[in-house]
């Protein structure tokens, strides 16, 4: 009897002992809780510093010319711009001479939109200048767009052209067509066109200056003859449409006849340039 009653007497001690197994466990949800803890944080933290916002993208459109005053074919406002076939005329020594005298000018291109297709569709043959027909007074983008360049080396100056899909091109000099140079990987290759009129794209017109210079050393580098030849830049359509956009941001609500002069320049390092409108010098 007597042991019996020692028995009872130890049953509820041995209730109140913390087994190995109820620390192991306590230590587990312990540690489950801190962990769930901190990557409760770390997500807060994470959707502090989220900037969930959509970015702006920039529309690309082909913004259309405001149009020019109503001449009538063959009456000319202004000298009209000579055709295509007409280029080889202007590469004659005593004329590059001339001009040559003329156009000791900083490295700027001026564009040229009578690009193919405008220079295609007056031949020069005397039908008025390229301006359309309206009530408005715009100068159309080949009159009023320079483009600058600033690059240092000859290196980063193909790199922006590749960036920008740009080619270069020559034209007259006694070949029929236009010769290209384009880029891929920094490496310089070549095509021709033997038809001109295939190519509807904006081209620009060198005035002078060492970025010229590096235009015929690369059209050398593939074997394409520059002497006695008009270099040319050709412009990608969608790039033609950014410089559209960029200019009418930068004229707000001024109307585009208003403006006299665009110059754009490149910014940014490799693999992302960018254009940017540099000034608009606006009609008198």
């Amino acid at each position: 009897m007597a042991a019996h009653s020692a028995q009872l007497r130890e049953q509820p001690e041995d209730l109140l002992k913390v087994s190995a197994y109820d620390r192991a466990s306590s230590m587990l949800i312990a540690l489950l809780v801190l962990v769930g803890i901190a990557v409760a944080l770390i997500v807060a933290l994470w959707l502090t510093t989220r900037n969930f916002r959509r970015p702006k993208l920039q529309s690309v459109v082909v913004l259309e010319e405001e149009p020019g005053t109503q001449n009538p074919p063959g009456s000319a406002r202004d000298i009209n711009p000579p055709g295509v076939e007409e280029l080889d005329d202007l590469v004659e020594p005593d004329v590059q001479d001339t001009l040559a005298a003329v156009t000791e000018a900083v490295s700027t291109i001026a564009a040229s939109l009578n690009a193919i297709d405008g220079a295609v569709a007056t031949r020069g043959s005397g039908m008025g200048d390229n301006r359309k027909r309206g009530n408005g007074d715009a100068i159309p983008r080949h009159e009023r767009w320079e483009v600058k360049y600033t690059s240092t080396t000859l290196a980063d100056y193909v790199s922006q052209l590749e960036f920008f899909k740009i080619d270069v091109g020559a034209f007259g000099g006694g070949r029929p067509g236009v010769d290209y140079v384009y880029f891929e990987n920094g490496v310089a290759k070549k095509r021709a066109l033997t038809n001109p009129e295939e190519d509807e794209r904006i081209y620009f017109v060198w005035q002078g200056g060492k970025f010229q210079q590096y235009d015929r050393s690369l059209l050398g580098q593939v074997g394409v003859p520059a002497t006695g030849r008009v270099i040319m830049q050709f412009y990608p359509k969608d790039v033609e449409n950014h410089l559209a956009v960029l200019e009418q941001e930068k004229r707000g609500a001024r109307p585009l006849r208003d403006i006299q002069k665009t110059y754009f320049g490149i910014q940014g390092g490799k693999g992302n340039y960018e254009f940017y409108v540099i000034n608009i010098e606006w009609r008198r």
